[in-house]
């Protein structure tokens, strides 16, 4: 059980945090991969720069064409007010950990690793929400990432939107201490709807 009520007042970096998943065919083997912004700094000058990392995903649907571009993937941008790098990249890894831990669970034939994956996830989007440290989650804007140049466009995508709002609600539930299986329940919605590419 994760903490109630975490209720640190923070200020200082504005994090942007992402997931991007290049456009493969969808099978049980896991090609498609979900990137998310990591905090880097150079050991030679100190300074922080923000680095794609990414991770098999397995999904249901292939991918929509993102224009032509085939390392290129759709990418959850979210706005976030936390103190330090690291802490951005442990609420990025932590998303990005619970999706692909759902995943996995999807395509387990298994039901003890069903629940070993489902378990997985969620101590994975607790982590992140434990790392907010009371800080509000919200999007900032989905669209197409391109992980070889590391850039982000926006675009309209209702069903990455759709899923981004259910990753913020499962967050924030976490966030207060509210039901694990409310959580559960948003957060496996949010990866039906980017796995099947469906708003509802």
């Amino acid at each position: 059980m994760w903490p109630r009520g975490i209720a640190f007042v923070l200020v200082g970096l504005l994090g942007l945090v992402s997931f991007v998943i290049p456009h493969r065919e969808a099978s049980a083997d896991p090609h498609p991969y979900p990137c998310w912004w990591e905090w880097v700094q150079s050991s030679s000058s100190g300074t922080w720069h923000r680095q794609l990392h990414c991770e098999p995903l397995q999904v249901k649907k292939e991918f929509l064409d993102l224009g032509g571009c085939p390392p290129c993937g759709w990418q959850i941008d979210w706005k976030q007010e936390i103190e330090s790098p690291d802490w951005v990249t442990r609420v990025n890894s932590g998303i990005g950990q619970g999706l692909v831990n759902l995943g996995r669970a999807a395509f387990a034939t298994n039901p003890t690793e069903q629940a070993n994956f489902r378990s997985a996830a969620l101590n994975s989007f607790g982590l992140a929400a434990f790392n907010l440290h009371g800080s509000r989650l919200s999007i900032n804007a989905v669209g197409v990432g391109d992980p070889q140049r590391n850039t982000f466009a926006p675009r309209q995508l209702p069903w990455l939107t759709a899923a981004a709002n259910n990753i913020v609600g499962g967050i924030q539930t976490l966030q207060v201490g509210g039901s694990q299986a409310t959580a559960a329940a948003q957060l496996q919605r949010a990866y039906d709807q980017i796995s099947t590419e469906q708003v509802g």
